[in-house]
C-alpha cells in the first residue's frame, strides 16, 4: 500500500507549507512491512533436538524508505530550508502522515537523505531512508481519570490495546486525600501490584512508570516509599483487559499512556 499524495507532519510542520507530498513507502508498493519484528533467544543441549525458548529481545527498530514530492520545481532557496527541515534535525522527531488508518498515529524517527529527484536541471523531491527508535508507530498520549470513593475498594477497567511485549507502562498521578497516607493498585489479570506507603496527606504523587522515576509535591524522595518484590513493583499492563482493584484515600487519580501499535511502513 503507497500513500500517493498524502500530506505530513514532520517535527510540528505541515507538508503542505512546502506544496510537498509522499509518493511511495518502500521500494516496492506492492509490499509493505508489518512492523519491526524481534529476536527469540533460544538455547540447546547436545542430545536434545528440541531448542528450550528462553524469551523474545526487542532490538530491531522500525525502518523504511520514503520519497517525498513536489508537484512544481523546487527553487534552490527553498531546497536548502527543506533540508534542513527534513535531516537537519538533532534526535528523533514525530511523523505523521496523513493518510486513513495512520493519521491517528506517529512515528518516532530521524530521516536519513539518500537521493535528490531532479528532471531537467530542476528539484522536485527527495530520496531518504526512516529510521525509528523502536519497533512501533504510536497512538499519540491519552489521558485516562478514574472518580475515587476512598469509602471502598475501587473497581477499574483497562483495556490495553499496546503491541509492546515488555506491557504498557504508564505514567500515573494520584493526590492522596486529607486522610490519606497509602496507595495500593492490585491488577488481578496479572497479579502484579503497585503499592506506595508512609506518604503524606495531600501529598501528590507522580510516577513514571516506564522510565521508573517517582516525583512528589513535597520535593521528597519517594522511591524507597515504593513495595518491591513478590510480584511487587512498578506498575504495568498486559495486553488486553487488564482488571484492577484500587485501595487508598485519594482525592484524585489519572494515568497517561501511549499505545505501541505495529503500522509498519506502508
Amino acid at each position: 500500500m503507497s500513500f500517493l499524495g498524502s500530506h505530513f507532519t514532520f517535527d510540528s510542520i505541515n507538508s503542505r507549507d512546502f506544496g510537498l507530498i509522499i509518493a511511495s513507502i518502500n521500494v516496492d508498493l506492492n509490499s509493505a512491512q508489518s512492523g519491526s519484528g524481534f529476536e527469540i533467544q533460544t538455547a540447546s543441549t547436545g542430545k536434545n533436538a528440541e531448542k528450550l525458548f528462553l524469551g523474545v529481545r526487542q532490538s530491531a527498530v522500525l525502518e523504511f524508505s520514503l520519497e517525498i514530492v513536489s508537484e512544481k520545481a523546487i527553487d534552490l532557496a527553498t531546497v536548502l530550508r527543506i533540508k534542513h527541515w527534513l535531516f537537519g534535525a538533532i534526535g528523533y522527531k514525530k511523523l505523521q502522515i496523513w493518510a486513513p488508518w495512520y493519521e491517528d498515529f506517529y512515528f518516532n524517527c530521524i530521516l536519513k537523505p539518500s537521493e535528490d529527484i531532479k528532471f531537467g536541471g530542476e528539484f522536485y523531491g527527495f530520496k531518504c531512508a526512516v529510521e525509528c527508535n523502536s519497533p512501533y508507530a504510536y497512538t499519540f498520549p491519552l489521558t485516562t481519570v478514574w472518580k475515587f470513593d476512598d469509602s471502598r475498594i475501587n473497581s477499574f477497567q483497562f483495556n490495553n490495546f499496546s503491541a509492546d511485549l515488555e506491557g504498557l507502562r504508564p505514567k500515573i498521578e494520584f493526590t492522596l486525600s486529607k486522610s490519606g497516607t497509602f496507595f495500593r493498585i492490585e491488577n488481578l489479570t496479572t497479579r502484579k501490584i503497585f503499592s506506595m506507603r508512609n506518604l503524606q496527606p495531600n501529598e501528590k504523587i507522580t510516577v513514571d512508570n516506564k522510565n521508573q522515576i517517582i516525583t512528589s509535591s513535597t520535593g521528597l524522595r519517594r522511591f524507597s516509599n515504593l513495595e518491591t518484590g513478590e510480584n511487587k513493583g512498578f506498575l504495568s499492563f498486559a495486553h488486553g483487559i487488564n482488571k484492577l482493584d484500587c485501595h487508598g484515600l485519594l482525592s484524585d487519580f489519572k494515568m497517561t499512556y501511549q499505545f505501541a501499535v505495529r503500522l509498519g511502513g506502508g
